[in-house]
């Protein structure tokens, strides 16, 4: 079963780098060959803690940009219903284009909820009880100051 895994990581890589420019769940993708591989190489870890850092850090650091994040998001996965609607068949890409789309909209969306519920754990003072449980070193870059310290 362990042989599989590192393929189905570089396969879900990348897809999602070529899925990219397209309309699709490239991004999405990306990072799930990011947490598979991560399991295995150092260097897809410090990639994944490196891009929660910066999209808790950017999307969710206030609740003014938490809503803008979020409802985007909402937007986005549900514009792809048009694609799936018959009467905006001729949109291009077909239907799969809109599947793709709501399915990556939602993914990020939910995404979004679980950083910023993080975000606000943080927030709360909650620090030492994310610190012993490890999971402060997964949202935080290794190369951020401790809070409080002057830099």
């Amino acid at each position: 079963m362990r042989v599989l895994v590192e393929p189905v990581g570089w396969v879900l890589v990348v897809a999602g780098l070529v899925l990219l420019p397209l309309p699709g769940p490239g991004l999405l993708l990306l990072v799930a060959g990011l947490v598979v591989l991560a399991e295995r190489y150092d260097w897809a870890d410090r990639q994944l803690r490196r891009a929660r850092a910066v999209a808790g850090r950017h999307a969710v650091s206030s609740p003014v940009r938490s809503a803008l994040s979020i409802g985007s998001t909402l937007v986005l996965a549900l514009a792809g219903l048009l694609w799936i609607w018959p009467a905006w068949s001729w949109l291009p890409g077909g239907p799969w284009a809109g599947v793709a789309q709501l399915v990556s909209g939602l993914g990020a969306f939910v995404l979004l909820l679980v950083e910023r519920r993080g975000h606000t754990r943080r927030a709360r003072g909650l620090e030492p009880e994310l610190r012993r449980s490890g999971m402060l070193d997964v949202m935080e870059p290794a190369s951020a100051p401790p809070p409080g310290s002057e830099s």
